[in-house]
């Protein structure tokens, strides 16, 4: 039987209530690059202003993508200068990542209601003392249909590992003939350019930083959005792991899962 989310149905941003939220007292504020169009679509979803800069008013609630790289700032607002803000955190990090280090992190997610996309991140947070208050989706924009000429075989981009780095190069070495472009700088931070890459690709690899990862569905939303299919590890979270195994390919070898497809 198939498993339901921490509260209930699954469905994109199902959990944040709408009655509690005053779109005149309510902003969202996204501080990394790669989370812009997820803004805009929640933004658009919600009906709520996006604004660039956080520019504190009194008795108003920001809900919060990437806060870990702000995560000093927006505490200092909250502790010592405007203590009536709120914050909805929109949790988007792995649980092995430093940031989990960042005590003022930590008390972002002590102090406020937080959300995360990761059935496994939320249960195991929730256990430790943490607001937990439901699970979103990484929605991006709908594009028209797909009218692209693929020549990119396999694609990805991310931050690097020796763990990725080694697998890519092993595909490399051992499919010479196919068209790949892998990206281990995060150059990507340009959503457009992304979109055009990947609307050009034909295969994405989603490829764990951590071992024991929960399932990157921020890479596997974005390149489904462009049309792409995606390969990928299998994840520690077993119900994400469920819940897109009719939309992803699931392997624990992709340098050999290559050489069944048809590329």
């Amino acid at each position: 039987m198939r498993q339901k989310g921490a509260n209930g149905d699954i469905s994109p941003y199902k959990n944040i209530k709408m009655e509690n939220l005053d779109k005149h007292t309510t902003r969202i504020l996204c501080f990394n690059a790669i989370f812009s169009e997820n803004a805009f679509v929640l933004s658009h979803k919600l009906k709520i202003e996006v604004v660039k800069n956080l520019k504190p008013e009194p008795n108003f609630t920001y809900i919060i993508l990437g806060g870990h790289d702000k995560a000093y700032e927006l505490d200092i607002i909250q502790q010592q200068l405007f203590p009536s803000i709120k914050y909805i955190i929109f949790q988007s990090e792995q649980l092995k990542a430093k940031v989990f280090d960042n005590k003022y992190y930590l008390r972002l997610l002590q102090n406020n209601d937080v959300y995360d996309w990761s059935y496994f991140n939320y249960n195991k947070l929730k256990r430790q003392g943490y607001r937990m208050k439901g699970l979103y989706k990484f929605k991006f924009l709908e594009l028209p249909p797909d009218e692209y000429v693929r020549k990119i075989d396999l694609f990805f981009c991310g931050s690097y590992s020796e763990t990725r780095d080694k697998i890519l190069k092993n595909i490399k070495k051992k499919y010479p003939n196919l068209t790949c472009i892998f990206d281990l700088n995060n150059s990507f931070y340009n959503q457009q350019k992304l979109t055009i890459l990947l609307q050009r690709s034909k295969y994405v690899l989603n490829i764990s930083f951590y071992e024991d990862n929960s399932l990157e569905t921020h890479r596997i939303e974005k390149a489904l959005a462009c049309g792409c299919k995606v390969i990928s590890h299998y994840s520690n979270d077993n119900i994400l792991n469920e819940e897109y195994n009719d939309k992803v390919i699931f392997t624990n070898n992709i340098v050999k899962k290559i050489s069944y497809l048809n590329i």
